[in-house]
């Protein structure tokens, strides 16, 4: 997890006046979270031509157990160094 402000000065623009600015500060949460990797990717035909399955084999590579989440979908719990 990492966090910041960040702190702008700016001038111009409508009501710009010589020797004044505005100030803006933006907040920054941002969770990096460890990744999978894909390690076979295959498609299987669906009922409709104009769709299709698609089949992921997901390996966790990390330490920790991780939740993988797709719309309309079931979660994935995926244990350390497992795949499924």
């Amino acid at each position: 997890v990492m966090e910041a402000v960040l702190n702008f000065k700016y001038s111009g623009g409508a009501g710009k006046m010589e020797g004044y600015y505005r100030e803006l500060s933006l907040g920054v949460h941002v969770d990096v979270e460890p990744s999978v990797f894909f390690t076979r990717v295959s498609t299987l035909p669906a009922t409709s031509t104009r769709q299709c399955h698609l089949l992921l084999d997901i390996f966790n590579p990390t330490e920790h157990e991780l939740t993988v989440s797709a719309k309309n979908s079931k979660d994935l719990v995926l244990h350390p160094s497992e795949c499924q």
